[in-house]
């Protein structure tokens, strides 16, 4: 997609896995699935929080309802990945996964360095959130 946030810096080679192409990733997904996550791309919502002085990071894509941490490449705090993936097993990914790939794979999110010392409540508001979408 010339001109997208999708094709913007990604590089990729015919040797590298479908999980490094931004147009495979997306193809994984609805095109309503699709659509937001181009939403998220355009509008940069895609965060990640890097902890002083321990290195460690957090991923967070804030979508259309709340804010749900991403862990690794392969779990997200939504109530859609939790039906659609762990329940009944129809796909392997929810939008807010595949934007977090796409925008790690083209550099289009935001960076947050963060004290340690908050790990724990930024830990604990995004549990909360993710809590508070399956009631």
């Amino acid at each position: 997609m010339p001109g997208s946030f999708v094709s913007k810096n990604s590089k990729h080679t015919e040797k590298q896995d479908n999980y490094n192409d931004p147009e495979k990733l997306l193809s994984l997904l609805s095109s309503r699935s699709r659509e937001k996550v181009l939403w998220v791309l355009r509008n940069k919502r895609v965060s990640k929080y890097v902890f002083k002085p321990s290195g460690r990071e957090l991923w967070v894509v804030s979508g259309e309802g709340s804010d749900y941490l991403i862990l690794g490449d392969y779990y997200c705090t939504c109530l859609d990945f939790y039906l659609e993936s762990l329940v009944r097993i129809k796909r392997a990914y929810c939008y807010h996964i595949i934007a977090k790939k796409i925008a790690e794979i083209t550099g289009n999110y935001r960076v947050y360095e963060i004290p340690d010392t908050e790990f724990e409540n930024l830990i604990s508001d995004l549990v909360r959130y993710a809590i508070d979408s399956f009631e």
